[in-house]
């Protein structure tokens, strides 16, 4: 009956043993220090042993407050970059097609992945001329920002060539050189 309500006398009865259980003790001023108690019950015949070892555990708190702080500013971090892939993915693909008379355009974006990273597939529909309209369906290599960076080029540039080059071919062999000057193995 005595040992109830004191938990680590509790443990100490039925286990035998405590490690690293975190507590505060006052020091001779009165100051409350962090440290880590550890100890094991010795039952001899005629006695009863308690072994006691407290370590003073500012720097470990410390520590591992920073650690957890840390960990929560890398869970911000990524939701962070997450909410940026998804903006900058939005940004390559159109949000519907547009509409175009006489024709029934649809389309379907789906991510590889969790979608929480920035791919580098892309479509793009639009009108060149009067009843003229270009459809482009691409995939840069790889993914992330890099992709995401080729891949806005890509699709600005043939909405660029694609209204002063009117042959499809030609339009890809442009790209394929614009492509080159910009220096991306993607």
């Amino acid at each position: 009956a005595e040992t109830i309500g004191n938990p680590v006398i509790n443990v100490l009865d039925i286990e035998g043993v405590v490690r690293e259980i975190a507590v505060d003790v006052l020091d001779a001023h009165g100051t409350r220090v962090p440290v880590l108690l550890s100890a094991n019950v010795d039952d001899a015949p005629d006695r009863r042993l308690i072994r006691v070892v407290l370590l003073e555990a500012r720097d470990r708190r410390r520590y591992e407050t920073d650690l957890l702080e840390a960990m929560r500013a890398t869970e911000s971090a990524r939701q962070h970059a997450a909410e940026l892939a998804e903006t900058l993915q939005r940004t390559l693909v159109p949000p519907t097609p547009p509409s175009i008379e006489g024709l029934t355009v649809s389309a379907a974006y789906r991510p590889a992945g969790d979608g929480r990273e920035v791919g580098g597939d892309f479509y793009d529909v639009f009108q060149i001329a009067g009843r003229e309209w270009m459809v482009v369906v691409g995939d840069v290599t790889g993914k992330g920002i890099s992709a995401a960076l080729v891949t806005a080029f890509v699709r600005h540039t043939i909405r660029d060539l694609a209204m002063r080059v009117g042959d499809p071919s030609d339009l890809l062999h442009e790209l394929n050189d614009a492509l080159l000057a910009h220096d991306t193995e993607r």
